[in-house]
Protein backbone atom coordinates (compact mmCIF):
# COMPACT_ATOMS: atom_id res chain seq x y z
CA UNK A 1 0.00 0.00 0.00
CA UNK A 2 1.46 3.22 -0.69
CA UNK A 3 1.47 5.49 2.13
CA UNK A 4 -0.78 9.31 1.90
CA UNK A 5 2.17 11.32 1.13
CA UNK A 6 3.17 8.82 -1.10
CA UNK A 7 -0.29 8.33 -2.63
CA UNK A 8 -0.26 12.15 -3.14
CA UNK A 9 2.70 12.93 -4.76
CA UNK A 10 1.52 9.89 -7.26
CA UNK A 11 -1.37 11.82 -7.77
CA UNK A 12 0.55 15.09 -8.72
CA UNK A 13 2.87 13.00 -10.76
CA UNK A 14 -0.29 11.56 -12.80
CA UNK A 15 -1.68 15.26 -12.93
CA UNK A 16 -0.94 15.13 -16.81
CA UNK A 17 -2.87 13.17 -17.67
CA UNK A 18 -5.94 13.96 -15.79
CA UNK A 19 -8.25 14.94 -18.76
CA UNK A 20 -8.96 13.36 -22.04
CA UNK A 21 -7.52 16.04 -24.08
CA UNK A 22 -4.08 15.84 -21.82
CA UNK A 23 -3.77 12.50 -22.38
CA UNK A 24 -4.03 12.60 -26.24
CA UNK A 25 -1.67 15.92 -26.18
CA UNK A 26 0.96 13.97 -24.39
CA UNK A 27 0.40 10.92 -26.38
CA UNK A 28 0.98 12.71 -29.37
CA UNK A 29 4.26 14.28 -28.04
CA UNK A 30 5.37 10.74 -26.10
CA UNK A 31 5.02 8.99 -29.83
CA UNK A 32 7.16 12.52 -31.78
CA UNK A 33 9.64 11.96 -29.04
CA UNK A 34 9.67 7.71 -29.20
CA UNK A 35 10.44 8.75 -33.37
CA UNK A 36 13.00 11.03 -32.75
CA UNK A 37 14.88 9.29 -30.38
CA UNK A 38 14.62 6.14 -32.50
CA UNK A 39 15.88 7.97 -35.54
CA UNK A 40 18.44 9.58 -33.83
CA UNK A 41 19.78 5.74 -32.48
CA UNK A 42 20.48 5.23 -36.24
CA UNK A 43 23.18 7.50 -36.65
CA UNK A 44 24.83 5.29 -34.21
CA UNK A 45 23.19 1.99 -35.14
CA UNK A 46 21.85 2.26 -38.97
CA UNK A 47 18.65 0.37 -38.76
CA UNK A 48 19.11 -2.78 -40.92
CA UNK A 49 16.24 -4.38 -43.17
CA UNK A 50 16.95 -8.24 -43.01
CA UNK A 51 16.10 -10.19 -40.85
CA UNK A 52 18.13 -13.12 -38.94
CA UNK A 53 17.79 -16.28 -37.13
CA UNK A 54 14.73 -16.45 -35.34
CA UNK A 55 13.63 -13.16 -36.94
CA UNK A 56 13.44 -15.12 -40.72
CA UNK A 57 11.02 -17.54 -38.62
CA UNK A 58 8.98 -14.73 -36.97
CA UNK A 59 8.73 -13.23 -40.12
CA UNK A 60 7.13 -16.52 -42.11
CA UNK A 61 5.19 -16.20 -39.20
CA UNK A 62 3.65 -13.43 -39.70
CA UNK A 63 2.60 -13.81 -43.27
CA UNK A 64 0.41 -17.03 -41.70
CA UNK A 65 0.32 -16.25 -38.09
CA UNK A 66 -2.16 -18.74 -37.30
CA UNK A 67 -0.69 -21.98 -39.25
CA UNK A 68 2.11 -22.02 -36.08
CA UNK A 69 5.14 -22.46 -38.18
CA UNK A 70 8.60 -22.61 -36.95
CA UNK A 71 10.66 -23.35 -33.97
CA UNK A 72 8.82 -20.82 -31.65
CA UNK A 73 4.81 -21.40 -33.39
CA UNK A 74 3.67 -20.23 -29.72
CA UNK A 75 5.30 -17.05 -29.82
CA UNK A 76 2.75 -15.61 -32.02
CA UNK A 77 1.47 -12.28 -30.75
CA UNK A 78 4.35 -10.06 -33.13
CA UNK A 79 3.57 -12.06 -36.29
CA UNK A 80 -0.07 -11.67 -35.27
CA UNK A 81 0.21 -7.73 -34.88
CA UNK A 82 2.43 -7.38 -38.27
CA UNK A 83 0.11 -9.50 -40.33
CA UNK A 84 -3.03 -7.69 -39.06
CA UNK A 85 -1.44 -3.89 -39.68
CA UNK A 86 -0.51 -5.62 -43.17
CA UNK A 87 3.66 -5.40 -42.33
CA UNK A 88 3.71 -8.81 -43.14
CA UNK A 89 6.56 -10.74 -44.97
CA UNK A 90 8.98 -8.56 -46.82
CA UNK A 91 7.54 -5.86 -44.64
CA UNK A 92 7.81 -7.46 -41.16
CA UNK A 93 11.37 -5.73 -40.16
CA UNK A 94 9.48 -2.39 -40.62
CA UNK A 95 7.02 -3.52 -38.10
CA UNK A 96 9.54 -4.35 -35.70
CA UNK A 97 11.97 -1.41 -36.19
CA UNK A 98 8.36 0.99 -35.94
CA UNK A 99 7.71 -1.51 -31.99
CA UNK A 100 11.11 0.00 -31.22
CA UNK A 101 9.95 3.85 -31.87
CA UNK A 102 6.61 2.60 -29.97
CA UNK A 103 8.45 1.47 -26.76
CA UNK A 104 10.77 4.82 -26.88
CA UNK A 105 7.45 6.33 -26.68
CA UNK A 106 6.13 4.34 -23.94
CA UNK A 107 9.81 5.18 -22.16
CA UNK A 108 8.80 9.20 -22.25
CA UNK A 109 4.92 8.26 -21.41
CA UNK A 110 6.54 6.21 -18.31
CA UNK A 111 8.79 9.38 -17.53
CA UNK A 112 6.10 11.75 -17.54
CA UNK A 113 3.64 9.58 -15.44
CA UNK A 114 6.50 9.03 -12.80
CA UNK A 115 6.87 13.73 -12.52
CA UNK A 116 9.30 14.09 -15.20
CA UNK A 117 9.65 17.31 -17.04
CA UNK A 118 9.04 17.07 -20.58
CA UNK A 119 13.06 17.67 -21.21
CA UNK A 120 13.93 15.23 -19.00
CA UNK A 121 11.42 12.51 -20.27
CA UNK A 122 12.86 12.72 -24.01
CA UNK A 123 16.47 13.14 -22.48
CA UNK A 124 15.86 9.76 -20.36
CA UNK A 125 14.30 8.42 -24.21
CA UNK A 126 17.14 9.08 -25.88
CA UNK A 127 19.18 7.07 -23.21
CA UNK A 128 17.21 4.36 -23.61
CA UNK A 129 17.37 4.74 -27.61
CA UNK A 130 21.20 4.27 -27.43
CA UNK A 131 21.39 1.02 -25.15
CA UNK A 132 21.17 -2.10 -26.11
CA UNK A 133 17.57 -2.18 -26.01
CA UNK A 134 17.27 -0.87 -29.05
CA UNK A 135 20.45 -0.94 -30.91
CA UNK A 136 21.02 -5.35 -30.89
CA UNK A 137 17.64 -5.42 -32.54
CA UNK A 138 19.01 -3.05 -35.41
CA UNK A 139 22.21 -5.18 -35.95
CA UNK A 140 22.52 -9.03 -34.82
CA UNK A 141 19.03 -9.42 -33.31
CA UNK A 142 16.77 -8.17 -36.52
CA UNK A 143 13.00 -8.94 -36.33
CA UNK A 144 13.23 -10.49 -33.17
CA UNK A 145 10.00 -9.75 -31.18
CA UNK A 146 11.28 -8.23 -27.70
CA UNK A 147 10.64 -4.75 -28.30
CA UNK A 148 7.18 -5.45 -27.90
CA UNK A 149 7.46 -7.55 -25.12
CA UNK A 150 9.29 -4.69 -23.52
CA UNK A 151 6.68 -2.49 -24.93
CA UNK A 152 3.61 -4.66 -22.82
CA UNK A 153 5.90 -4.81 -19.42
CA UNK A 154 5.55 -0.36 -19.59
CA UNK A 155 1.94 -0.93 -20.19
CA UNK A 156 1.40 -2.94 -17.69
CA UNK A 157 3.09 -0.31 -15.38
CA UNK A 158 0.72 2.18 -16.31
CA UNK A 159 -1.85 0.37 -16.01
CA UNK A 160 -1.31 -1.40 -12.84
CA UNK A 161 -4.68 0.19 -11.09
CA UNK A 162 -6.47 -1.08 -13.62
CA UNK A 163 -7.01 -4.92 -13.27
CA UNK A 164 -9.07 -5.51 -16.21
CA UNK A 165 -6.57 -3.98 -18.23
CA UNK A 166 -3.40 -5.06 -16.45
CA UNK A 167 -3.89 -9.22 -16.20
CA UNK A 168 -5.09 -8.92 -19.97
CA UNK A 169 -1.74 -7.64 -20.96
CA UNK A 170 0.23 -9.80 -19.53
CA UNK A 171 -1.28 -12.78 -20.65
CA UNK A 172 -0.22 -11.03 -24.59
CA UNK A 173 3.06 -11.11 -23.13
CA UNK A 174 2.93 -14.37 -22.53
CA UNK A 175 1.77 -15.02 -25.86
CA UNK A 176 4.43 -12.56 -27.13
CA UNK A 177 7.25 -14.83 -25.26
CA UNK A 178 7.02 -16.81 -22.10
CA UNK A 179 10.31 -15.73 -20.64
CA UNK A 180 7.30 -13.02 -19.43
CA UNK A 181 6.02 -16.03 -17.07
CA UNK A 182 9.23 -15.34 -14.74
CA UNK A 183 8.35 -11.73 -13.92
CA UNK A 184 4.97 -12.69 -12.47
CA UNK A 185 6.36 -11.98 -9.26
CA UNK A 186 7.13 -8.26 -10.24
CA UNK A 187 3.68 -7.87 -11.86
CA UNK A 188 2.33 -9.01 -8.42
CA UNK A 189 3.94 -6.82 -6.76
CA UNK A 190 2.80 -3.85 -8.97
CA UNK A 191 -0.72 -4.61 -8.30
CA UNK A 192 0.59 -4.75 -4.39
CA UNK A 193 1.72 -1.12 -5.21
CA UNK A 194 -1.32 0.23 -5.95
CA UNK A 195 -3.36 -1.28 -3.06
CA UNK A 196 -5.23 -4.06 -5.04
CA UNK A 197 -7.28 -6.99 -4.07
CA UNK A 198 -5.60 -9.97 -3.47
CA UNK A 199 -8.43 -12.34 -3.58
CA UNK A 200 -9.18 -10.44 -7.18
CA UNK A 201 -5.67 -10.52 -8.51
CA UNK A 202 -5.05 -14.71 -7.58
CA UNK A 203 -7.99 -15.09 -8.96
CA UNK A 204 -6.73 -12.70 -12.15
CA UNK A 205 -3.64 -14.67 -12.54
CA UNK A 206 -4.80 -17.90 -12.18
CA UNK A 207 -6.97 -17.36 -14.70
CA UNK A 208 -4.11 -15.73 -17.07
CA UNK A 209 -1.94 -18.76 -16.66
CA UNK A 210 -4.71 -21.21 -17.04
CA UNK A 211 -5.71 -20.09 -20.53
CA UNK A 212 -2.38 -19.77 -21.52
CA UNK A 213 -1.74 -23.44 -20.70
CA UNK A 214 -5.11 -23.63 -23.04
CA UNK A 215 -3.00 -21.90 -25.68
CA UNK A 216 0.28 -23.91 -25.15
CA UNK A 217 -2.13 -26.67 -25.83
CA UNK A 218 -3.60 -25.62 -28.86
CA UNK A 219 -0.48 -24.92 -30.34
CA UNK A 220 0.98 -28.19 -29.34
CA UNK A 221 -1.84 -29.97 -31.67
CA UNK A 222 -1.43 -27.90 -34.29
CA UNK A 223 1.97 -26.86 -34.93
CA UNK A 224 3.83 -29.01 -37.28
CA UNK A 225 7.45 -28.59 -35.65
CA UNK A 226 7.91 -27.53 -32.13
CA UNK A 227 11.12 -27.70 -31.73
CA UNK A 228 11.81 -25.57 -28.70
CA UNK A 229 8.71 -25.58 -26.04
CA UNK A 230 9.05 -26.49 -22.69
CA UNK A 231 10.39 -29.83 -22.71
CA UNK A 232 13.35 -28.33 -24.57
CA UNK A 233 13.70 -25.67 -22.08
CA UNK A 234 13.38 -28.64 -18.78
CA UNK A 235 15.57 -30.95 -20.66
CA UNK A 236 18.98 -28.29 -21.58
CA UNK A 237 18.38 -25.45 -18.52
CA UNK A 238 21.41 -24.54 -16.95
CA UNK A 239 20.24 -25.86 -13.44
CA UNK A 240 21.49 -26.63 -10.85
CA UNK A 241 24.83 -25.05 -10.93
CA UNK A 242 25.18 -23.81 -14.73
CA UNK A 243 23.34 -20.75 -14.44
CA UNK A 244 25.73 -19.17 -12.55
CA UNK A 245 28.39 -19.02 -15.73
CA UNK A 246 25.10 -17.66 -17.32
CA UNK A 247 24.72 -14.98 -15.14
CA UNK A 248 28.29 -13.66 -15.70
CA UNK A 249 28.17 -13.75 -19.24
CA UNK A 250 24.74 -11.87 -18.74
CA UNK A 251 26.51 -9.25 -16.63
CA UNK A 252 28.95 -8.76 -19.33
CA UNK A 253 26.51 -7.87 -21.54
CA UNK A 254 24.78 -5.43 -19.25
CA UNK A 255 27.92 -3.80 -18.83
CA UNK A 256 28.96 -3.62 -22.38
CA UNK A 257 24.98 -2.27 -23.05
CA UNK A 258 24.29 -0.22 -20.81
CA UNK A 259 27.78 0.27 -19.14
CA UNK A 260 27.17 4.68 -17.58
CA UNK A 261 23.58 4.55 -17.33
CA UNK A 262 23.96 2.14 -14.54
CA UNK A 263 25.52 4.11 -12.78
CA UNK A 264 22.26 6.20 -12.28
CA UNK A 265 20.90 2.26 -11.51
CA UNK A 266 23.10 2.54 -8.11
CA UNK A 267 22.51 5.92 -7.10
CA UNK A 268 19.08 4.80 -7.11
CA UNK A 269 20.07 1.59 -4.65
CA UNK A 270 22.49 3.89 -2.39
CA UNK A 271 19.78 6.85 -2.48
CA UNK A 272 17.25 7.27 0.41
CA UNK A 273 13.83 6.82 -1.34
CA UNK A 274 10.91 4.57 -0.77
CA UNK A 275 11.40 1.00 0.43
CA UNK A 276 9.40 -0.18 -2.45
CA UNK A 277 11.41 0.92 -5.46
CA UNK A 278 14.24 -0.74 -3.89
CA UNK A 279 12.02 -3.94 -3.78
CA UNK A 280 10.73 -3.55 -7.14
CA UNK A 281 13.76 -3.41 -9.05
CA UNK A 282 14.96 -6.39 -7.29
CA UNK A 283 12.26 -8.33 -8.61
CA UNK A 284 13.39 -8.18 -12.22
CA UNK A 285 16.43 -8.23 -11.46
CA UNK A 286 15.02 -11.68 -10.23
CA UNK A 287 12.66 -12.51 -13.06
CA UNK A 288 15.73 -11.73 -15.22
CA UNK A 289 17.87 -14.52 -13.02
CA UNK A 290 15.29 -16.86 -13.67
CA UNK A 291 15.18 -16.57 -17.08
CA UNK A 292 18.67 -17.34 -17.22
CA UNK A 293 18.37 -20.45 -15.63
CA UNK A 294 16.65 -21.67 -18.97
CA UNK A 295 17.94 -19.67 -21.53
CA UNK A 296 21.19 -18.30 -22.62
CA UNK A 297 19.90 -15.28 -24.45
CA UNK A 298 21.88 -12.75 -22.70
CA UNK A 299 22.06 -10.38 -25.65
CA UNK A 300 18.17 -9.90 -25.64
CA UNK A 301 16.77 -10.67 -21.93
CA UNK A 302 18.85 -8.88 -20.20
CA UNK A 303 17.72 -5.60 -22.25
CA UNK A 304 14.80 -5.45 -19.55
CA UNK A 305 16.81 -3.66 -16.98
CA UNK A 306 15.72 -0.77 -19.12
CA UNK A 307 12.79 -0.06 -17.15
CA UNK A 308 14.69 0.14 -13.44
CA UNK A 309 17.06 2.84 -15.26
CA UNK A 310 13.81 4.73 -16.52
CA UNK A 311 12.60 4.43 -12.82
CA UNK A 312 15.46 5.68 -11.32
CA UNK A 313 16.18 8.17 -14.23
CA UNK A 314 13.04 10.02 -13.20
CA UNK A 315 14.35 10.41 -9.53
CA UNK A 316 18.01 11.45 -10.54
CA UNK A 317 17.25 14.50 -12.98
CA UNK A 318 16.02 17.20 -10.62
CA UNK A 319 17.51 20.04 -11.87
CA UNK A 320 20.56 21.19 -13.75
CA UNK A 321 23.79 19.51 -11.87
CA UNK A 322 21.51 16.17 -12.71
CA UNK A 323 21.02 16.95 -16.52
CA UNK A 324 24.58 17.94 -16.49
CA UNK A 325 25.59 14.30 -15.42
CA UNK A 326 23.17 12.98 -17.23
CA UNK A 327 24.13 13.83 -20.53
CA UNK A 328 27.89 13.22 -20.05
CA UNK A 329 26.67 9.57 -19.07
CA UNK A 330 24.65 9.79 -22.86
CA UNK A 331 27.60 10.57 -24.37
CA UNK A 332 30.02 8.14 -22.47
CA UNK A 333 27.29 5.35 -23.67
CA UNK A 334 27.00 6.23 -26.82
CA UNK A 335 31.23 6.00 -26.87
CA UNK A 336 31.40 2.99 -24.73
CA UNK A 337 29.11 1.59 -27.83
CA UNK A 338 31.17 2.75 -30.69
CA UNK A 339 34.48 1.65 -29.01
CA UNK A 340 33.27 -1.80 -27.66
CA UNK A 341 30.35 -2.87 -29.29
CA UNK A 342 30.28 -1.61 -32.99
CA UNK A 343 31.70 -4.09 -36.27
CA UNK A 344 32.23 -0.89 -39.32
CA UNK A 345 34.40 -3.30 -41.08
CA UNK A 346 31.33 -5.50 -42.47
CA UNK A 347 27.90 -5.35 -42.66
CA UNK A 348 27.25 -9.04 -42.10
CA UNK A 349 25.58 -8.66 -38.14
CA UNK A 350 26.32 -12.51 -37.94
CA UNK A 351 30.03 -12.16 -38.51
CA UNK A 352 30.80 -12.80 -34.83
CA UNK A 353 28.23 -14.69 -32.91
CA UNK A 354 26.69 -11.41 -31.07
CA UNK A 355 26.65 -7.48 -31.77
CA UNK A 356 29.66 -6.29 -29.43
CA UNK A 357 33.29 -6.30 -30.11
CA UNK A 358 34.41 -7.37 -26.69
CA UNK A 359 31.27 -9.05 -25.75
CA UNK A 360 31.84 -10.96 -29.52
CA UNK A 361 35.18 -11.85 -27.54
CA UNK A 362 34.11 -13.03 -24.44
CA UNK A 363 31.82 -15.68 -25.94
CA UNK A 364 33.68 -16.56 -28.57
CA UNK A 365 36.63 -17.49 -26.26
CA UNK A 366 34.87 -19.29 -23.66
CA UNK A 367 32.07 -20.62 -25.98
CA UNK A 368 33.25 -21.77 -28.62
CA UNK A 369 36.79 -22.03 -28.41
CA UNK A 370 37.36 -23.23 -24.79
CA UNK A 371 34.19 -25.17 -24.79
CA UNK A 372 31.57 -23.39 -22.94
CA UNK A 373 28.96 -24.82 -25.37
CA UNK A 374 29.05 -28.35 -23.38
CA UNK A 375 27.31 -26.53 -20.64
CA UNK A 376 23.36 -26.85 -22.26
CA UNK A 377 24.08 -30.71 -23.37
CA UNK A 378 22.17 -32.78 -20.18
CA UNK A 379 24.61 -35.27 -20.12
CA UNK A 380 27.07 -32.12 -18.61
CA UNK A 381 24.19 -30.73 -15.79
CA UNK A 382 25.74 -31.93 -13.04
CA UNK A 383 29.25 -32.30 -14.05
CA UNK A 384 31.07 -28.88 -12.39
CA UNK A 385 34.30 -29.87 -14.15
CA UNK A 386 33.07 -28.52 -17.25
CA UNK A 387 31.98 -25.18 -15.96
CA UNK A 388 35.77 -25.14 -14.08
CA UNK A 389 37.61 -26.34 -17.32
CA UNK A 390 36.05 -23.42 -18.97
CA UNK A 391 36.87 -20.56 -16.70
CA UNK A 392 40.32 -21.64 -16.00
CA UNK A 393 41.32 -22.11 -19.54
CA UNK A 394 39.48 -18.82 -20.54
CA UNK A 395 40.78 -16.84 -17.83
CA UNK A 396 44.60 -16.65 -18.49
CA UNK A 397 43.02 -16.12 -22.39
CA UNK A 398 40.88 -13.24 -21.77
CA UNK A 399 42.93 -11.13 -18.98
CA UNK A 400 43.19 -7.96 -20.62
CA UNK A 401 39.07 -7.89 -21.05
CA UNK A 402 38.47 -9.16 -17.64
CA UNK A 403 40.80 -6.27 -15.66
CA UNK A 404 38.96 -3.72 -18.12
CA UNK A 405 35.61 -4.87 -17.18
CA UNK A 406 36.68 -4.81 -13.50
CA UNK A 407 38.16 -1.62 -13.91
CA UNK A 408 34.54 -0.63 -15.62
CA UNK A 409 32.71 -1.90 -12.28
CA UNK A 410 34.58 0.11 -10.30
CA UNK A 411 34.61 3.31 -11.66
CA UNK A 412 31.02 2.97 -12.50
CA UNK A 413 30.22 2.21 -8.47
CA UNK A 414 32.61 4.89 -7.33
CA UNK A 415 31.09 7.20 -9.26
CA UNK A 416 27.33 6.35 -7.88
CA UNK A 417 28.50 6.78 -4.52
CA UNK A 418 30.39 10.07 -5.46
CA UNK A 419 26.98 11.25 -6.94
CA UNK A 420 25.13 10.53 -3.46
CA UNK A 421 27.74 12.20 -1.17
CA UNK A 422 27.80 15.18 -3.59
CA UNK A 423 23.92 15.19 -3.55
CA UNK A 424 23.57 15.11 -7.00
CA UNK A 425 20.31 14.21 -8.42
CA UNK A 426 17.73 14.13 -5.85
CA UNK A 427 14.76 12.56 -3.91
CA UNK A 428 11.80 14.04 -6.40
CA UNK A 429 9.64 12.58 -3.59
CA UNK A 430 11.01 14.72 -1.01
CA UNK A 431 10.40 18.30 -3.25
Amino acid sequence: MLTATEQRLDDCRSADGRGPFRRLEEALIATSAGLVAYLASCLVEPARSTPHGFGLQWREMSEQPFEFLGQLPHRMLTPLLAHSVGLDGDSFTDFTRLSGAVMLALVFYVSRVRGAARVDAFVITLAIAFTGAIQIYKRGMIGYCDNVGFSLFALGWLNRRRGVVFWPLYLLNLVNHDMAAFFLPWMWFLRREVGALRRWDALSAGLVLFVYYLFRLYVAKHAGSWEYDEGYFLANCFLPFHFVWIWFLAGCHLLLQFGPLLTVLLWHAWQDRPERERLGTALMLLGMGGVFCFAYDVHRHTNLIFLPIVFASTRFLVDLRSRAVYLFLIALTIWSYREFSWQPATEDPWAFQSPGWLFDNLTGTMVMQNGGHRLIQPEHRFDLSVQYDVMTRSVPMLQKEFLAMAFAVLAIVALSRWLVRKNIGGPRWAA
